[in-house]
């Protein structure tokens, strides 16, 4: 007996492929490192059975590197592993003992277009989306104030927000102090998708490493159910796999794998697949084509059309259990409503995926990083275990938790806080005698004047001014975006004249307090006037056809322009003090901007995608179902005049 073999075994290599059931987990788009999500994966299903159990000492973190293959450039061929417990708990983890975990890697695929400098900037690519989603859906490319073309605008306010940011940055990059390359990650999470989407050779690429993986597992493997766990943009690409093994047409698959019948289950978190049906459809070839005539029609020649597709199937032996898992803070993910009217239109019957299926949470606090906050959850695994892998009967969906009750307001209380850092940037950028000089051209009292600029300098009076900044923003773009009337507008408005309040409250209470006047004049009425300037902005955009950041981009340039002229004014000596002048105001204004453009996401995620009643989406697919009759409509009185 070998001194090696007299070690208790923590994890199995070749016996996992003796394993009941195999867990493929897909990763997401990002700059993914080889056999991380598996590794995470594994480790969060181990946390379940650990918790389970009260076992304390089942290892639950093993290192990625156990799951490479020998063939170090060729991760098809990497391992699966399964965990081996002690032999006092095998009884009680014999459920953890008979999974095995693999993943299926494709990150290193889109790098390679990257690295070659060939891929599209995301400001461009994001205004091609617009424009092929604006000709496929018959959306005027002018603002027409409707909430199906308002939703449309959201990722031309992305792009905008990605140059806002990168001139945020510059000075920050120049000046030594803060390093970001902006553009690299955006390649790495936008690229991917742009990549996946819209570069056929490559989607080619990585769905043919999907079938060698698979075909590889299911080889090496004697496990009698397959288990998928993906994220993100692999959901995408998982079901696109799926569905050309499943396909037997001769242009999708030429042959049907042998382990689509060991395939128990599908789950998705954080998926984006309504997204790529509607912004995609050519990604999902012969799929969508002939679905607007099955779509259109009703009774016989409906079932007709469907039985015809239907045989382009194959019938799996058992249907695919689909779950799918989504945080309604996560900006990527949610329910799958449109999928499930997607594969009834292409006759594919082959997953049992109900609307109860579809699991909506509020368990994550910050928006954006929600996104992958699904892999700090065990709970989340545990009923993904019960209800997916090892199904239980009655399982309830996953509960919110405190702070994720408090994901909605989180990204307006981010962007209020971005708002004071400007006016933060503005006041620290000038000098005590420099703020009097502007004051001082109302001809007030000296006295006034030096407790106004004492306060203003204060940290109430900046708060109590970017409170003020914030309101103005909040109730102008919302006029902006959803129109001026009261019901769009209230909240915005009840918050604006709440800030005034609190403005005058922090005033009264300081120890010096400012002339009521000057915070009227200054403060207050200049506010107004922002939003008045909005609103007739918007008037005089609306009647020419301009989107909502035309709008922007006028408040921006004039209320730029006030704060530059002001800081001139306030300049004691120009030769000294002008660059310092003109640097607080542009860096002021480009913060600012970048406040306006975050709330307007935030705006329009709250209202049109991220919503309780009709999202984007749903209101896109009627829109579109409308624009078909019509023109069905017009088809058939030509031909009958």
């Amino acid at each position: 007996m070998s001194v090696a073999s007299s070690f208790p075994k923590v994890y199995q290599r070749t016996g996992a492929r003796q394993c009941k059931k195999l867990v493929i987990a897909v990763h997401g788009m990002g700059d993914q490192s080889r056999n991380d999500m598996v590794r995470c994966v594994a480790g969060l299903f181990a946390q379940v059975f650990a918790d389970k159990t009260k076992i304390g000492t089942q290892a639950i973190h093993l290192p990625q590197g156990l799951w490479e293959g020998k063939d170090t450039k060729n991760p098809v061929e990497d391992d699966m592993i399964s965990f081996a417990p002690a032999a006092e708990h095998a009884e009680k983890l014999k459920d953890l003992s008979d999974m095995a975990f693999a993943e299926i890697y494709w990150a290193d695929i889109p790098r390679e277009i990257e690295y070659a400098h060939r891929l599209e900037p995301s400001p461009q690519w994001a205004c091609s989306v617009v424009d092929r989603l604006r000709q496929r859906n018959d959306l005027l490319r002018s603002y027409s104030g409707s909430d199906v073309t308002t939703g449309a605008t959201v990722v031309e306010e992305v792009a905008e927000t990605i140059n806002i940011l990168n001139r945020v940055l510059i000075p920050l990059e120049k000046a030594g102090s803060f390093t970001f390359d902006l553009g690299r990650v955006l390649n790495q999470y936008l690229g991917d998708v742009q990549q996946v989407a819209d570069y056929v050779h490559v989607r080619e690429s990585i769905l043919r490493r999907f079938r060698e993986r698979i075909d590889y597992l299911a080889r090496i493997s004697e496990a009698k159910e397959i288990h998928f766990v993906a994220h993100s943009e692999g959901t995408v690409l998982t079901l696109r796999a799926l569905l050309r093994a499943m396909n037997t047409r001769v242009k999708e698959s030429p042959e049907t794998p042998q382990w689509l019948d060991r395939v128990r289950s599908l789950t998705t978190l954080g998926s984006p697949i309504d997204k790529h049906l509607f912004l995609w459809p050519e990604m999902w070839g012969w799929l969508a084509e002939g679905e607007e005539e099955v779509s259109s029609v009703t009774g016989e020649e409906r079932e007709r059309l469907l039985v015809e597709r239907r045989s382009h199937w194959y019938c799996v032996q058992e249907k695919i259990r689909w779950r799918n898992y989504y945080d309604y803070a996560d900006p990527v993910g949610y329910d799958l409503d449109t999928v499930r009217e997607k594969l009834a239109l292409w006759g594919c019957e082959n997953f049992a995926f109900k609307s109860e299926d579809d699991y909506g949470f509020r368990r994550y606090p910050l928006a954006g990083m929600a996104h992958i906050a699904y892999f700090n959850d065990p709970n989340l695994f545990r009923h993904i275990y019960d209800h997916a892998i090892d199904p239980v009967a009655d399982i309830t969906k996953p509960g919110d938790t405190k702070w994720g009750k408090l994901s909605p307001v989180i990204p307006f209380v981010i962007v209020v806080a971005i708002h004071v850092a400007a006016i933060v940037v503005l006041h620290h950028s000038m000098e005590k005698e420099q703020m009097q000089k502007v004051l001082d051209l109302l001809t007030d009292t000296p006295e006034n004047v030096s407790h106004m600029v004492t306060w203003l300098r204060s940290w109430q009076g900046m708060a109590a001014c970017g409170l003020v900044l914030s309101g103005t923003t909040f109730w102008s773009r919302a006029g902006v975006i959803g129109g001026w009337r009261m019901s769009k507008t209230f909240w915005p408005m009840l918050y604006y004249f709440g800030t005034v309040d609190l403005l005058f409250w922090l005033a009264k209470a300081a120890e010096k307090p400012p002339s009521l006047l000057m915070l009227a004049l200054h403060i207050a009425l200049p506010s107004f006037l922002l939003v008045a300037l909005g609103l007739i902005i918007d008037c005089w955009n609306r009647s020419t056809g301009r989107s909502p950041l035309w709008a922007l981009r006028w408040q921006m340039i004039i209320g730029g322009a006030a704060v530059g002229i002001a800081s001139l004014f306030q300049v004691k000596d120009p030769n000294a003090s002008l660059l310092t002048a003109v640097l607080g105001s542009v860096t002021f204004m480009y913060v600012w901007w970048l406040g306006v453009l975050l709330y307007d996401l935030c705006y329009v995620w709250k209202r049109y995608i991220n919503t309780t009643g009709e999202t984007f989406v749903q209101k896109l697919r009627k829109n579109t179902s409308l624009h078909h009759l019509e023109m069905q409509g017009a088809k058939a009185k030509a031909a009958n005049p």
